[in-house]
């Protein structure tokens, strides 16, 4: 059975901030400080993400057309089941398109079920599961993110 120390949990949690820095910051190459390399990701309407790097191509190519992202993550969750260790956390996004006709805006609200592992650089994660609640806004200033993806 997996133990956790207060060290381990912040390690963990730290795993989120380098995902939404990685992202809102457009410096993908962060994301294999928070993700294995054969990392499974599973986002809502699209086939799962197999790899670090195919992760790194897909939210490169889907925020290639925003002007900006913040994802705000919170109430982290952690828990050791055997040897699995399962992270929950909120997430709020808020995607830009400035100038966008309809609204310039898109933010959604959801939650990220992630598998973490311990390898020897640290915690990461080793599979997500990203779960919709919410939207507000404009919808198609996700169009073309969804279409530069599908072209993957």
């Amino acid at each position: 059975m997996t133990v956790l120390t207060a060290a381990d949990r912040l390690e963990i949690i730290e795993l989120q901030s380098i995902y939404a820095w990685a992202i809102d910051q457009k410096q993908f190459d962060l994301l294999p400080q928070a993700f294995t390399d054969d990392a499974v990701v599973r986002y809502p309407l699209a086939a799962p993400v197999r790899g670090v790097a195919a992760l790194a191509r897909y939210v490169e190519a889907f925020h290639a057309s925003h002007d900006g992202t913040q994802h705000l993550i919170a109430n982290p969750w952690i828990v050791a089941d055997g040897d699995d260790v399962i992270f929950r956390s909120y997430v709020t996004v808020t995607m830009k398109i400035a100038d966008f006709p309809g609204g310039e805006h898109l933010r959604g609200g959801g939650y990220y079920v992630d598998r973490v592992v311990r390898t020897d650089a640290g915690w990461r994660v080793a599979d997500r599961d990203v779960q919709n609640v919410w939207r507000d806004g404009n919808m198609d200033v996700v169009t073309e993110s969804r279409a530069a993806v599908a072209r993957l």
